[in-house]
């Protein structure tokens, strides 16, 4: 992530891992049933959420400047989304991890523009 980050920014750092972080979780549209059962729409919006994921995770690290605390968040997901919540909490987890992505995004934005002028 630093390499990336010193090239294309916090952001663009983060977009740019969105790749690799799809390749890693493609196995999982074979051993999880709630992959599996994904139509197109699922999929567009799993690769939106692995942007959120990305924004969010990248903010995560910097905040904390500890790869420990990426880890922990990230495992705390994890273990959520692969809980028995019922579908529609899970659904809205989902949504906020999203929003607090775009969110982290535009913050991102402005903290550039501010070092910028």
């Amino acid at each position: 992530m630093p390499t990336l980050e010193k090239r294309f920014g916090k952001t663009g750092g983060a977009l740019a891992f969105v790749p690799l972080w799809a390749f890693w979780h493609t196995p999982l549209f074979w051993i999880t049933p709630g992959y599996r059962s994904m139509e197109l729409a699922g999929v567009l919006g799993w690769l939106a959420s692995l942007v959120a994921g990305s924004i969010v995770l990248q903010r995560v690290r910097h905040s904390s400047n500890s790869v420990l605390a990426v880890i922990l968040f990230h495992a705390g997901m994890d273990i959520f989304f692969n809980s028995r919540s019922p579908q529609g909490v899970m659904n809205m987890m989902g949504a906020l991890i999203t929003i607090l992505g775009v969110l982290v995004f535009f913050k991102n934005l402005q903290e550039q523009r501010g070092r910028q002028t």
